[in-house]
């Protein structure tokens, strides 16, 4: 009888070690997409992202000062009431600059310890390369599997297999849930 266990453990190891590499690597790569999705645009970049949401900001304060002009001594008009719906508004208009130099400096701060920042270009390079060498991976895990049963030996797949590659199918940038 222990003759026949070590007989399949000799079998099911094997194919049990490869699995599990292929699906460690394909884990590893799958947090290096996440990493790359997540890494920093570059601070020129988050920069004027935030010069243009200041000036946005700014532009919607926008006060009724026609009141001021209509007839009467003014008195019904309250400055706390109708005016200052937005303090922050007021401040992107009135200080823009002023807003912008604070938060440049906060965001510079904060974006130096974010990890190395990637372009547009840069980043669909990354997940591009990633996304190649995590097909080919699901390939040879699909193929581990396959090669396994035809042994015998059932191997589960991951519940987040690649279609494309259990069906043998090649994937191309554009294709639906590429990635």
């Amino acid at each position: 009888m222990m003759g026949v266990l070590a007989s399949i453990a000799s079998i099911f190891a094997p194919a049990r070690e490869q699995i599990d590499s292929t699906r460690e690597k394909i884990e590893a790569l799958k947090q290096e997409r996440r990493d790359v999705e997540a890494a920093p645009i570059p601070l020129a970049k988050a920069k004027q992202r935030l010069r243009q949401r200041i000036e946005e900001k700014g532009a919607t304060w926008q006060p009724p000062i026609e009141h001021f002009a209509q007839p009467g001594d003014g008195a019904a008009i309250d400055p706390d009431e109708r005016y200052i719906r937005s303090p922050l508004a007021i401040l992107c208009a009135l200080q823009g600059e002023q807003v912008f130099k604070i938060m440049s400096e906060r965001l510079a701060a904060r974006h130096a310890t974010m990890g190395p920042a990637l372009d547009d270009a840069e980043r669909a390079r990354r997940l591009a390369d990633i996304d190649e060498r995590l097909y080919a991976l699901e390939v040879e895990e699909e193929s581990i599997i396959t090669g396994a049963a035809e042994h015998g030996i059932t191997l589960m797949r991951r519940e987040d297999a690649d279609v494309y590659a259990i069906l043998g199918l090649e994937r191309r940038q554009g294709d639906e849930n590429y990635s």
